[in-house]
């Protein structure tokens, strides 16, 4: 009888321990090839919700490496072509959508393509989701009634207008370091900066620990109340950890015996946030039901996200600890791509001449700042920040070009057609489909200099067709934190030079930097 995959992969590994270094990774090649040919195949069929196959995620990024990396590369990629369109792939199981002029449109048929079956697979497989086929029931009839609470405040503009000024983006950007020295005094935003004073009235730190961390501080609460962010004292460092070290190879299938330091401390971090989602959707279902809240918890500023979709689930009969574990997923997505942008979009306006002063002087009647030493703001009109200054936001739209690796995938519940440039293409039913948008995005024929960071690109476009308008509580957040930091806060690099963007690698949807940025931040003089 063949042994289970996770002993074999095991034993080789118990084998080689004391192998020369050279045959430990030949043992650990060997071990996952060994693991992946072994394992069963997908039974998703027997199950209510069929699973994304593992091997998707790696024909993405392969296919959008071969698509932008040479012309030789995309053309033996384009023998792979459906026909002379936009649909490219190894088997019908999947096929990728790349430069189709009616993706927005294909994508938009919420009929015959699903995210159900992507979201749930990443659950299970990435988030560490213990769902049972009787769960998959229960969930099939009711996840389309988890997506409107989301939507009422993070995609309605009034809502999400309110939900960002809640969160004190001024009087928390007053507090970006702290300038006494003293670690005790420290907000939870600099734990992971290495914050140093350097004089009375400057501060070193590492400038993405920084204003990632500071992002999340900000959102998180948003979504799950103040006595969350306090009460769970490593959920950042946790939050990162999972994200960068365990995240993409989980999506990739890796078995989580894998023996990799960072891997197993990123799994580590996945079943602490596991624990606290699942124990925080017990408190709100306490909270909603008006009984005694476990800890003394204070929830009374819990959001109407996290109260609707624990209504629902709770009306389906999933139990709160389930609850816990789907929406650990909501909590990823909303910080993990947002927060990187943050910091890319900072480093670049500071690094780039001229643009942190027509900045300033765009964003200042919206941004109230009061010439006392330290400076305060006094008022920020984030309506005014979307509609009125049209260079900030031509600059966040080139940052989203450069480091936003957005990619859309969706199930396909029933067999549908697509007809382009005289071909017709059929999509099976039980098959996926996926469009790589960041490979449009460096497109020299769409964007000259694709490389390059152009603050006023999409200035014309914005004032001509009205593309891009920005809506969402992601870009609320970011606009409203950038104007901040810039009405308050100078900065400059630590070792005195010139500004230096670091390179960058892929990241879980966004770029991550390959190094941080030292740099030194001061107050600023208004006057």
């Amino acid at each position: 009888m063949v042994d289970e995959p996770l002993a074999v992969g095991q034993r080789v590994l118990n084998i080689a321990k004391d192998a020369p270094t050279l045959h430990k990774v030949i043992a650990l090649i060997t071990a996952v090839v060994l693991y992946l040919l072994l394992r069963p195949a997908n039974s998703s069929s027997q199950r209510p919700i069929a699973r994304l196959p593992v091997w998707v995620p790696i024909e993405i990024a392969a296919s959008a490496y071969l698509l932008t990396s040479s012309p030789l590369f995309s053309r033996l990629l384009s023998l792979l072509r459906r026909g002379t369109g936009s649909l490219f792939g190894l088997s019908t199981k999947h096929q990728l959508l790349y430069n189709s002029p009616d993706v927005d449109r294909i994508f938009a048929d919420g009929r015959r393509l699903s995210t159900l079956h992507v979201g749930y697979s990443l659950i299970v497989r990435v988030f560490g989701g213990t769902m049972d086929a009787e769960f998959e029931k229960k969930m099939l009839p009711t996840y389309k009634k988890l997506y409107p609470p989301v939507e009422r405040v993070f995609l309605n503009e009034a809502n999400a207008t309110s939900a960002i000024e809640r969160g004190d983006v001024p009087g928390k950007t007053a507090r970006l370091v702290s300038l006494t020295g003293e670690p005790a005094d420290r907000e939870i935003w600099e734990r992971s900066a290495e914050c140093r004073l350097v004089s009375p009235d400057a501060v070193e730190a590492n400038l993405h620990a920084l204003t990632r961390d500071f992002g999340a501080a900000i959102a998180i609460p948003l979504l799950y109340g103040q006595d969350f962010m306090d009460r769970y004292d490593t959920l950042l460092s946790d939050f990162w950890k999972f994200d960068n070290d365990a995240f993409p190879l989980l999506v990739v299938g890796a078995p989580t015996w894998l023996p990799l330091k960072s891997f197993q401390e990123g799994l580590r971090a996945r079943e602490r946030l596991r624990e606290q989602m699942m124990a925080l959707y017990t408190r709100i279902d306490q909270y909603a039901l008006g009984q005694p809240v476990d800890l003394g918890a204070d929830l009374s500023d819990i959001s109407t996200v996290a109260l609707e979709r624990s209504k629902v689930y709770r009306e389906a009969g999933i139990e709160p600890r389930q609850r816990g574990e789907v929406d650990f997923s909501l909590l990823w997505g909303q910080n993990a791509n947002t927060q990187p942008l943050v910091f890319w979009l900072l480093a670049n306006i500071y690094a780039t001449p001229r643009l942190l002063a027509d900045l300033r002087k765009e964003t200042a009647e919206h941004v109230k700042v009061l010439r006392t030493n330290p400076p305060s703001i006094t008022g920020l009109d984030i309506p005014a920040l979307m509609r009125d200054c049209p260079l900030l936001k031509s600059a966040l739209f080139e940052v989203y070009r450069l480091y936003n690796e957005a990619t859309s995938i969706r199930y396909v519940s029933s067999t549908m057609t697509l007809s382009e440039g005289g071909h017709t293409h059929t999509l099976p039913g039980g098959s996926f489909l996926s469009a790589p948008h960041a490979v449009t995005q460096r497109d020299p024929t769409l964007y000259p200099e694709p490389e390059k960071f152009i603050p006023d690109r999409f200035l014309e476009t914005d004032a001509e067709t009205g593309q891009r308008v920005a809506r969402s509580l992601a870009e609320r957040e970011i606009l409203a934190i950038v104007a901040c930091i810039m009405a308050l806060w100078d900065m400059e690099p630590a070792n005195g030079g010139e500004w230096e963007l670091p390179g960058m690698r892929p990241g879980t949807g966004a770029m991550c930097p390959l190094n941080d940025i030292k740099v030194v931040l001061r107050r600023r003089k208004v006057t």
